[in-house]
C-alpha cells in the first residue's frame, strides 16, 4: 500500500499503519495560517513552486489559501488531494485528484504543468505513518533551501515519528509551534 522513497530519513519504522491522535486541538489554528503564510512571503520576490497534499479543507482558513493568495505571481501552485479540488484552479494553481502515494503518476502530472523541481512541499495528507512517510518521498524534488512544512506533528504519529527520524545532515529540523500551544502543530525541515 505505502510506496516509500527513503530520502532524507535515518530510518523506516514498522508500524506503517498506525495511528493515534492526542488532544483536541483546532485543525488549523491562525498561528499555523501566519507561520505558513511567513515561509510563503519569504519567496515572494522571485518564482518558486509550491507543492500541497491534503488540499483546501478548511477552504478560506486553509494552507491552500494562503499559498495562492501569497504567492509570486508567476509562482506556480500545485495541489494534490484524493477529492476533486478542481474548482481551485486558475493561472499557475494546479490541482490533481489522486492518491499522494501514486508517486510516479503524481511526478508526471508535476511535469506536465512544467514543475520540474519544489522550493516548497506541504505534506497534510495522510496522518497514519505510513501515510506520513510516503508524503515525504517528495521531499527529494525540494531544492536546496526548499522548505518542507509538516503538518500535525504534536497531534498525529505519522508526522511526529517522520520529524523525529528526518535526517539532520541533510535538513535542518525545527518545530514551528509549541507542542502545549494547543494547535496540530507544524515542524518545517529545511534543505541543506
Amino acid at each position: 500500500m505505502y510506496n516509500i522513497k527513503p530520502f532524507g530519513l535515518i530510518s523506516i519504522p514498522e508500524d506503517l499503519g498506525a495511528e493515534s491522535m492526542s488532544g483536541r486541538a483546532r485543525e488549523i489554528d491562525p498561528l499555523e495560517l501566519k507561520i505558513v503564510k511567513d515561509v510563503c512571503l519569504e519567496f515572494i520576490d522571485r518564482p518558486i513552486n509550491i507543492m500541497e497534499i491534503g488540499v483546501h479543507r478548511n477552504k478560506e482558513e486553509s494552507f491552500t489559501e494562503v499559498f495562492i493568495k501569497n504567492k509570486h505571481p508567476d509562482s506556480k501552485y500545485f495541489g494534490v488531494d484524493i477529492n476533486d479540488k478542481s474548482y481551485l484552479n486558475a493561472h499557475n494553481v494546479y490541482t490533481f485528484q489522486n492518491s499522494s502515494f501514486e508517486y510516479d503518476k503524481v511526478v508526471a502530472e508535476l511535469n506536465r504543468v512544467g514543475i520540474f523541481s519544489l522550493d516548497i512541499l506541504l505534506i497534510d495528507g495522510d496522518h497514519h505513518v505510513g501515510g506520513a512517510f510516503t508524503d515525504w518521498s517528495y521531499s527529494a524534488l525540494v531544492n536546496k533551501g526548499g522548505k518542507i512544512l509538516i503538518h500535525a506533528v504534536h497531534t498525529h504519529d505519522g508526522p511526529r515519528k517522520l520529524m523525529k527520524l528526518i535526517d539532520p545532515e541533510l535538513f535542518d529540523i525545527e518545530f514551528l509551534t509549541d507542542k502545549d500551544s494547543g494547535v496540530y502543530g507544524l515542524g518545517m525541515a529545511t534543505r541543506k
